[in-house]
C-alpha cells in the first residue's frame, strides 16, 4: 500500500524539497503527487507528461512510467531509473532516478515538459526555468507549496 510521506527529501530541477505538501503548484494544483510504498519505504512520484500540442505522452506513477507514446519516445526502464526521450530530436523529457540511484535525496527528477493548458516546465537536473524565474541549487524545506505558478 501507498501513502502520503511524512519526510522526504526529493531532488526536482536541480533543487531540493524537504517536507513541502506540493513540490510545484500550478494554478492550485500540484503537478508532482509524492506516495510512499509502506512495505520498504520506497518513495515514489506521480504526474503525467504532455507536449506542445497539449497531448498526453506520458503517465508517471509510483515513480515508474507506466505508460507512453512509444512511437514517438524512447522510453527506458532500468533498475530505478526511468528515462523519455523524444526519439526525433533526442530531447530528454523526463528522467527519475529512485532509491540508490539518486544522489543527496530520495528521489532525483528532471522534466521539460508541458501542462494539460500547454504551461512548458523546465526542471532540469541543475535548474528549473518557471517563466523568467531560474531557480537553482535552492533547498525549499517544510512549506505548504515549494513554487507556486499563478
Amino acid at each position: 500500500m501507498w501513502h502520503v510521506p511524512q519526510s522526504f527529501k526529493v531532488k526536482l530541477g536541480g533543487n531540493f524539497y524537504i517536507d513541502c505538501d506540493s513540490l510545484i503548484d500550478f494554478h492550485g494544483s500540484p503537478l508532482f503527487t509524492l506516495k510512499r510504498r509502506e512495505e520498504d519505504g520506497l518513495l515514489g512520484i506521480d504526474f503525467d507528461i504532455y507536449d506542445s500540442k497539449k497531448k498526453k505522452v506520458a503517465t508517471v506513477r509510483r515513480g515508474t512510467i507506466v505508460d507512453g507514446d512509444r512511437e514517438t519516445y524512447e522510453i527506458a526502464h532500468g533498475a530505478h531509473h526511468y528515462v523519455v526521450r523524444e526519439k526525433k530530436t533526442e530531447r530528454l523529457i523526463c528522467e527519475i532516478k529512485r532509491a540508490d540511484q539518486a544522489v543527496d535525496s530520495e528521489l532525483e527528477v528532471s522534466v521539460d515538459m508541458f501542462t494539460p493548458s500547454g504551461f512548458h516546465l523546465v526542471a532540469g537536473p541543475e535548474q528549473t526555468n518557471i517563466g523568467r524565474g531560474v531557480f537553482s541549487g535552492c533547498t525549499i524545506a517544510k512549506c505548504r507549496i515549494g513554487i507556486s505558478v499563478e
